[in-house]
């Protein structure tokens, strides 16, 4: 801490040359506390780096010792600000993939369902309302399958669906 207080610049680099290593959080917190009490007057751009540069698990652990990092200066704020948009534009794109998988999951039991019933009408295998809502609002393809195995050569409704 005394050798940090001596040369904040120093301090500094040791923490970017040492930014993907285990030692990287101890040069953090001495960093961050140096740079607190001093008035340097880059203060905030060195630390807006070096919280940057450093790798994620580092920064998450300082992050959750120190505080959530928040951008002190100006060239901070507009990494913050590109990086959020980034984030948002994956979290965006994340969203449609996980939307359209799920998309596609509904689709497919509902195709399933619907040639579940059309089979059962087919055979003339009458089913009771709540069998039918059962069957539609069934959204496992696996069981559907099952239903539609044993539908084949079921002679019964409670044959399709007996839970043996």
């Amino acid at each position: 801490m005394t050798e940090a207080r001596r040369s904040v610049e120093m301090t500094f680099l040791s923490g970017m040359a040492h930014r993907d290593s285990p030692v990287a959080k101890d040069i953090g917190r001495a960093l961050h506390r140096v740079l607190g009490s001093s008035e340097h007057e880059h203060a905030g751009v060195l630390w807006d780096i070096f919280i940057t540069s450093v790798d994620a698990a580092a920064r998450r652990a300082l992050e959750m010792e120190l505080g959530d990092w928040v951008p002190r200066s100006d060239w901070g704020r507009k990494v913050f600000a590109e990086g959020k948009a980034k984030g948002m534009r994956e979290g965006k794109a994340e969203g449609r993939r996980e939307g359209k998988a799920k998309g596609m999951r509904e689709g497919k039991a509902k195709g399933e369902a619907q040639a579940l019933l059309l089979l059962l009408q087919t055979r003339r295998i009458r089913l009771t309302a709540p069998q039918r809502q059962r069957v539609r609002s069934c959204r496992e393809v696996r069981r559907l399958r099952t239903w539609i195995r044993r539908a084949a050569t079921a002679a019964t409704a409670a044959e399709v669906f007996s839970e043996a």
